[in-house]
């Protein structure tokens, strides 16, 4: 369980720096 929280939690951090690189157009800052 916890190990499956901590992928998530990682994968949504990599999700947030991806879409903070490319804020520029804020193709995913529109979406949410």
């Amino acid at each position: 369980m916890g190990s499956g929280m901590y992928s998530a939690v990682k994968m949504r951090w990599i999700l947030h720096v991806v879409s903070s690189k490319s804020t520029m157009t804020r193709p995913l800052a529109v979406r949410n």
